[in-house]
């Protein structure tokens, strides 16, 4: 059971760094491009968080820890919470703009990308070798 996480954990990493190697939208030119490449991006960001959160929750369940599977859930519930409106607001000064959107999304992203760094890091409290 160990050595199927460690490689699911491994899985992890490699999707969390291809969502950062994606150069397709290097450059967008036009408010829709922006828009449509900020969402591809979070779109990214979101799975490789949602496969973090997966694999820490069967590191849990593999450990017999029930609590710390619900515990993890009800922080990534309320974290979720907060990171839908901590981006809000810094989209907020550009409300009704074209530019809102795209603020939002690489907030959610650049969010996102932290919590699944912090989630990658508690991987480390389980001897996976």
């Amino acid at each position: 059971m160990m050595k199927s996480m460690v490689g699911i954990a491994a899985s992890v990493l490699c999707v969390f760094s291809v969502a950062h190697a994606d150069d397709s939208c290097a450059a967008p030119q036009t408010p829709i491009e922006m828009r449509i490449c900020a969402g591809q991006q979070f779109a990214q960001a979101d799975k490789a968080l949602n496969e973090a959160y997966g694999v820490l929750v069967q590191l849990h369940k593999s450990q017999g820890n029930q609590s710390s599977v619900t515990q993890l859930a009800t922080a990534e519930k309320a974290w979720i919470v907060f990171r839908d409106l901590e981006c809000k607001y810094r989209g907020h000064a550009d409300e009704g703009g074209h530019e809102q959107p795209v603020r939002v999304l690489a907030c959610e992203t650049s969010l996102t990308d932290k919590r699944t760094d912090d989630l990658i890091q508690d991987f480390a409290a389980f001897n996976l070798n």
